[in-house]
């Protein structure tokens, strides 16, 4: 797979990933300011869109047969031609680390006895996390991803409308489910509790006791499954693991 192909992918699957309204709705109970949530978007976006990226590479672009991985000098002589600063912060017998600094984005690369890891330093906060190993034609793919994340702001805002408006849309299929829900005649020791999956399928929770089952829904479908559903929980007794309809 080309490396434009890996990045244009990585950028869609970070853009869906963040969009959903879980973040939202986490800094919505948090009371936190919307300075605040993008701060934080910041670095989960960049983050999440160099795992994203690692992860294709790894799989679709992987080492050819009988090539030997680039050293961390290597890497460090490549990323010599680029305009990105270069510092070493440890070196000792046991582990070498370097900090590489593009124009979007701080990079570390240690290396070890054991191999040479990437490490991505956030300049928005969070400290140094994890990516993961070397990857074929390491140096280009991060000239690429920092060229991605010129857009960085634009992306951050895009998946904080993008969020927020699909927690809005999710609020409004569960007042209507509940609407549909409180028409029907629920015996009292049912308990139901509603929820929306990644899919926008209402997820929905009945128990009566111990006894618990899920089953997932569209509005046209809800009051069906949940009856269905409430005669599994009463007919059958729980064996110690939650099953879906």
């Amino acid at each position: 797979m080309k490396i434009d192909d890996i990045i244009r992918i990585a950028l869609n699957k970070t853009i869906q990933e963040h969009s959903q309204s879980s973040y939202a709705k986490s800094f919505f109970w948090r009371k936190v300011s919307r300075e605040r949530l993008l701060h934080y978007l910041k670095t989960s976006v960049a983050y999440e869109f160099w795992m994203q990226v690692h992860r294709i590479a790894v799989k679709r672009r992987p080492w050819k047969k009988d090539v030997i991985p680039p050293t961390l000098d290597d890497l460090l002589i490549q990323l010599s031609k680029y305009p990105v600063e270069i510092d070493q912060l440890v070196a000792d017998n046991e582990e070498r680390t370097y900090v590489v600094r593009f124009s979007n984005m701080a990079i570390m690369l240690t290396e070890t006895h054991a191999d040479t890891q990437l490490l991505l330093w956030s300049a928005h906060g969070g400290g140094e996390r994890r990516i993961g190993g070397v990857l074929r034609d390491m140096v280009e793919i991060m000239v690429k991803v920092n060229e991605a994340l010129n857009d960085l702001p634009s992306l951050v805002e895009k998946v904080y409308q993008a969020s927020h408006t699909n927690l809005k849309s999710e609020e409004i299929l569960l007042a209507s489910a509940q609407v549909l829900i409180n028409e029907m005649n629920i015996p009292p020791e049912i308990h139901i509790i509603t929820g929306v999956d990644k899919k926008g399928l209402i997820n929905t929770s009945v128990s009566k006791g111990g006894y618990q089952k899920r089953c997932k829904s569209t509005l046209d479908t809800l009051q069906a499954n949940i009856l269905k559903t409430i005669t599994l929980v009463t007919q059958y007794r729980f064996t110690g693991y939650v099953e879906e309809v």
